[in-house]
């Protein structure tokens, strides 16, 4: 899910309450072109990640020299974690004494809630004068009749043969982040999960725009993994300082289950007509020579070569448990649109889950609690 989120949060009655503008990554239109032609941005996406985690260092260093109060050994890691989260989902600015507290006493989700927009590393890879030859932004998508302008345009790039929405470099340090707190730092990985799986119900997903986004959630989860093995890439030092002892490289946390077409999402009813109706109005367009783009061949090219372990059938499960859609047509994917059969099976009277059943799973005040 690309979500440009615009994120207040307040405390109601003992309940958060989030307002979002979200918008979807559009990994279908153009992906029979782009497959090919888009170039691995792995090196640079590594670079830059590293980069931002070094001012996060820097970011704890400054304030480590300003407390008056040291962190202890117990504080010590969280504060880190609120840095990196800082750095790379959040604002990306060094301390300023004068304007903040050094540590803040309390870590919470209200404070991970309070950022605006994009994150630091996702806007970078965008914003770059040179992010053209690297990150493809899709204007006449799925979505351009669906959102308002300005949260339709999806942005795609690959990272280690990995082509996915770079929507996924905040869920990984935003969401993972997210994630970590939940759990207890860490402590509690069904926590995590069932904050996850409600948030897509919730607000980053169904009850803001209609799409539960399975490709958000391994993205969470994988940054969740991350932030539990921050000793591996960090040390303090005797004198209390920190230091970047490991390099950080995707490779090891980027998988093909943050393609959201070889790990599709689900759509709620009215949304998953109309996009159906818009991947089809494209076929058609391709058919008389007026686009470049061909749903149906994306489809055909996918089904002759993508490995066994990809099948959708075949995700892991660890970071899903039981609330999330299944076993039903309206999991989205390309062979419901061109395969008679599959067409069939969607058009079958009590094939589709009960409307009222999904919107109940999650309101605005938080995940399920049974």
């Amino acid at each position: 899910m690309m979500q440009l989120r615009l994120v207040s949060a307040l405390l109601l009655s003992g309940s958060v309450v989030t307002m979002a503008l979200a918008t979807e990554c559009d990994q279908f239109t153009l992906r029979d072109v782009y497959e090919t032609t888009l170039p691995d941005s792995i090196d640079r996406v590594n670079a830059q990640t590293n980069a931002f985690l070094d001012l996060a260092v820097e970011d704890y260093n400054l304030r480590f020299r300003s407390a008056q109060k040291q962190p202890d050994d117990s504080e010590r890691e969280g504060y880190l974690a609120l840095m990196i989260h800082n750095a790379l989902a959040r604002e990306n600015r060094l301390f300023l004494p004068q304007e903040e507290e050094v540590f803040p006493p309390e870590l919470t989700l209200m404070r991970a809630f309070s950022k605006v927009g994009r994150g630091p590393l996702q806007s970078w890879l965008e914003n770059r004068s040179d992010q053209g030859s690297y990150v493809l932004t899709i204007r006449d998508n799925i979505y351009r009749d669906i959102y308002l302008p300005g949260f339709n345009e999806a942005q795609v790039m690959k990272i280690n043969g990995v082509l996915t929405g770079t929507d996924k470099i905040d869920h990984f340090f935003d969401q993972g982040y997210e994630y970590w707190l939940v759990s207890r730092h860490g402590r509690d990985d069904q926590a995590a999960i069932d904050y996850g799986v409600g948030t897509e119900w919730g607000w980053y997903g169904v009850a803001i725009d209609g799409v539960f986004s399975f490709g958000d959630l391994r993205a969470n989860w994988k940054g969740y993994q991350f932030f539990k093995e921050l000793s591996h890439y960090f040390s303090f030092e005797d004198d209390g300082s920190l230091e970047r002892v490991a390099t950080f490289d995707w490779r090891t946390w980027i998988d093909w289950q943050f393609d959201e077409l070889l790990n599709p999402s689900y759509y709620a009813p009215a949304l998953h007509t109309r996009i159906r109706d818009i991947l089809r109005a494209q076929e058609l367009s391709f058919e008389r020579g007026e686009s470049t783009s061909s749903p149906l061949r994306t489809w055909v090219a996918l089904a002759g070569r993508v490995p066994a372990e990809q099948a959708r059938g075949d995700r892991s499960e660890e970071y899903l448990n039981t609330r999330v859609p299944s076993d039903f047509p309206l999991l989205f994917d390309l062979a419901g649109l061109f395969d008679p059969a599959q067409e069939a099976l969607a058009r079958k009277p009590g094939s589709e889950p009960d409307q009222a059943s999904f919107t109940n799973r999650m309101t605005l005040s938080g995940p399920p609690t049974n």
